[in-house]
């Protein structure tokens, strides 16, 4: 080749010597390999030619060098030509004859126009279900593809719903070559699988395989999704395998989505047999790290928990032999969330588990009219166990055992606000029931309970129960004591009383098992102080104006409280009475008590009496009668205050706050109706004979009455009313005043007249020495003279 020509290849061996000897080659020395390539003459680069080296391991080098030159060698001998013609001409005469064999098994041995139609029917016929069926093809020597097959859940495609589709499928066939041709296996890749377990193709899709004499079906990186009519247990499981193999009047199912379990990826192992012919059946299955999305529609269909995401592995097993069915296994959570599939009338919202980790060992066995069920769930050190049965008769039993070492591991599992601080202490808990067939009486129940060291603080409440055991025996009869502290204050309480569950039907006709019972309960405490609970009032307050809100803004259908879930559960049949006892009542710490609390509150639906009194330096009466199960709940309020102590902000007046140290009322509150909204539009208040002693007013600018400080202040207060305060006075040292209120441009206006007074030297009586007349305009802001 010419200098310039193109591209060279120079070996040069060894490393450069002092002597400039390159041809030797040095022990473990590298091979350089060095290529040139020209390069067009150009003004810019002023060589015209690029080179470079590469390094190469000499053994490598002539490993590589020695095997080229013997396959040159080899290739330029004449035989090899002639060799190379002949395996050409041999490779032309197996394509021919390939292509001959084709010709001549599909025009004489196959049929394949018939092959599809065979397809079509069998599958219209036995299935009774619309098929689509795409191009039939042969291929030599033993093969026969069917193309886009499709098999509607219907009679025909109008609900667009598949219950197979493969865009290929491979028939192996055999006895070909004897001209009695036969399918000898089925395999299909890449397939989408859809059952609905209420279709009747679920219970004979094995019939249909049966029947169709296959001895193989195989079918390769299935995609699953199983439905029980609108519920969705296996959605869309990729990757599958099934090999299906024929023994007689035996099925054998193989399982499989890969060959080894990798840590952290999904395994599926598992077979599947079942006799035809005697209705036998078994299944066994390993799952690593199966995602709970997929399969928690399953899952629920052995538990009350549907899991939602995570991952679940275990193992199952499945016996059958067509009468008696039993199925057991073992699940373990990593992560999971999901709902419990269990009615809670005091909660709109669905339970759920959060992110939780435990092991489920369960055991269920069924006959026709009976059924067995054992659960065990561990969550490191606490456990529940659950046995639960069914007699012929429909009844059921339950027998029930939690041990939870320390409640703050179970938030995951509760239904808590994320605003809970402390939560902690620890549970024991026996149960059993039985249902009685009695609807008046359906269930009698066993039950011991053991609480110790519980505590629950939130921004709104402080609750600790140190110890509390509660015993309830077959008779009904419930026992309970509790002690532990509010708020860092002692309390304690006894219950007695009778309990029990009827059965119920709703308008839909499932069952609901209401609670029934008498009940008593003694409360007691050292001390309440009401600012410790204003938090939770405001919370509630909130609750009930954004209902009142959402009621004013929207159109909601209304629903009498009578139907509501939380009465019907809880409030229909129950009765009794609650006492209340405190030593002291205050506001707040620093503020002195308002006396000792007597309440007393009797219960029941048809009728309801609440009784309250405190009793101190002043005094304080409640008498307030109710009733929540009629068609519109009636409340009616009745209470009498006589030199109270207060001493915190009781009423708004001229943009600021009315403080009392004492408080003197007589007032009737009346409402009624099945909602907030209801009720807030029917409310009727009225408070008369109001006086607010040594009070001390809290606002901006100057209180418009000229008064001392500690002044009293007297009125009536109606609401609806116009104006809603009446009767007002204000007394302050030898000042007094009263003014007539009106309302102008919806705002109260006040006309003052007042009159200051001095004591007669003569008669120590006070004289009038002058008076005074004022107007003014109450704001939200404050008071504006005119």
């Amino acid at each position: 080749m010419s200098a310039g020509s193109g591209r060279r290849i120079t070996e040069v061996s060894g490393k450069s010597g002092t002597e400039g000897n390159l041809g030797e080659d040095q022990p473990g020395s590298p091979t350089l390999i060095r290529f040139s390539f020209p390069i067009p003459k150009n003004p810019i680069i002023k060589t015209d030619r690029f080179s470079f080296e590469i390094p190469v391991p000499s053994r490598i080098y002539h490993f590589v060098s020695y095997w080229f030159l013997r396959i040159q060698a080899v290739t330029e001998k004449p035989s090899f030509r002639k060799i190379s013609i002949a395996a050409i001409v041999l490779l032309l005469l197996l394509a021919a004859a390939k292509e001959s064999a084709e010709w001549y098994f599909v025009r004489r041995i196959l049929d394949l126009r018939g092959v599809k139609e065979l397809t079509r029917g069998f599958i219209n016929e036995e299935l009774d279900r619309a098929v689509t069926l795409g191009v039939v093809e042969y291929e030599f020597p033993n093969h026969v593809f069917i193309e886009d097959l499709k098999i509607s859940s219907d009679e025909d495609f109008a609900s667009q719903r598949m219950i197979f589709k493969a865009n290929k499928i491979e028939l192996l066939l055999r006895g070909l070559w004897k001209g009695q041709p036969s399918v000898k296996a089925i395999r299909v890749r890449n397939a989408q699988l859809s059952i609905d377990m209420e279709d009747k193709i679920s219970g004979e899709i094995l019939s249909y395989i049966h029947k169709i004499n296959i001895p193989e079906i195989r079918l390769e990186d299935t995609t699953v999704t199983v439905y029980k009519g609108g519920k969705v247990l296996l959605e869309n499981v990729k990757g599958i395998d099934f090999d299906i193999r024929k023994e007689g009047t035996k099925i054998n199912v193989q399982i499989s989505d890969s060959l080894l379990p990798i840590p952290g990826f999904r395994y599926v192992k598992g077979r599947f047999v079942t006799d035809i012919g005697s209705k036998n059946m078994s299944l066994d299955i390993l799952f690593k790290n199966a995602k709970a999305e997929a399969a928690g529609g399953l899952y629920s269909e052995f538990s009350p928990f549907y899991p939602r995401t995570g991952k679940i592995s275990g193992q199952a097993s499945l016996e059958s032999d067509g009468t008696n069915l039993t199925v057991k296994g073992k699940t373990e959570f990593s992560g999971v969330s999901g709902i419990v599939l269990q009615e809670l009338p005091l909660k709109e919202e669905a339970w759920e588990w959060k992110d939780v980790d435990l092991d489920h060992e369960w055991t269920r066995s069924s006959q026709v009219n009976s059924s067995h069920e054992d659960h065990k769930i561990s969550v490191g050190e606490d456990k529940l166990t659950l046995v639960k049965t069914k007699n012929e008769k429909g009844l059921k039993t339950w027998d029930l055992s939690l041990s939870i070492q320390d409640l703050d591991d179970t938030r995951n599992y509760l239904p808590v606000s994320s605003d809970l601080d402390k939560f902690g202490g620890s549970l024991e808990l026996i149960w059993k029931g039985s249902e009685t067939g009695n609807y008046g009486d359906w269930l009698k129940s066993e039950a011991k309970v053991s609480l110790e060291d519980f505590r629950w603080k939130d921004p709104y409440l402080d609750f600790e129960i140190r110890k509390a055991e509660l015993t309830w025996n077959q008779a009904g009869v419930l026992e309970a004591s509790m002690q532990g502290k509010q708020f860092g204050l002692p309390w304690s309480a006894i219950l007695k009383g009778k309990t029990g569950y009827r059965k119920g039907f709703k308008g839909d006709g499932s069952a609901y098992f209401p609670l029934q019972g008498e009940y008593n309960l003694d409360l007691n405490t050292d001390s309440i102080l009401i600012s410790n609970y204003l938090p939770l009032y405001r919370s509630i307050r909130q609750i009930v104006r954004e209902d009142i809100h959402t009621r004013m803004e929207k159109l909601i259908p209304e629903i009498k409280f009578i139907r509501t879930p939380v009465y019907k559960y809880f409030m229909e049949y129950p009765s009794g009475m609650i006492k209340l006892s405190s030593k002291e009542v205050k506001w707040e710490k620093d503020l002195p008590s308002m006396g000792q609390l007597e309440a007393n509150l009797k219960f029941a639906a048809s009728q309801s009496r609440l009784e309250g009194k405190l009793s101190g330096p002043g005094e304080g009466k409640l008498i307030s009668y109710f009733t929540y199960g009629s068609d519109n709940p009636y409340f009616n309020i009745d209470f009498e205050t006589v030199n109270l102590p207060w001493g915190v902000p009781t009423f708004s007046f001229c943009g600021g706050d009315l403080i009392p140290q004492t408080l003197d009322t007589d007032a009737t509150i009346r409402f009624n109706g099945n909602n907030f909204l209801d009720m807030h539009d029917r409310m009727y208040v009225t408070i008369e004979k109001v006086k607010l002693s040594n009070t001390a007013w809290k606002g901006k600018g100057e209180f418009p009455v000229p008064l001392h400080p500690n002044f009293e202040m007297g009125f009536d207060y109606w609401n609806p009313g116009t104006p809603p305060l009446r009767n007002v006075y204000w007394k302050s040292g030898n000042v007094n005043a009263t003014a007539n209120v009106y309302i102008e441009s919806d705002s109260p206006k006040y006309s003052v007249n007042g009159t200051v007074y001095s004591a007669s030297s003569e008669s120590n009586q006070p004289l009038a020495t002058s008076a005074f007349y004022l107007r003014f305009k109450e704001t939200n802001k404050g008071c504006f003279k005119e």
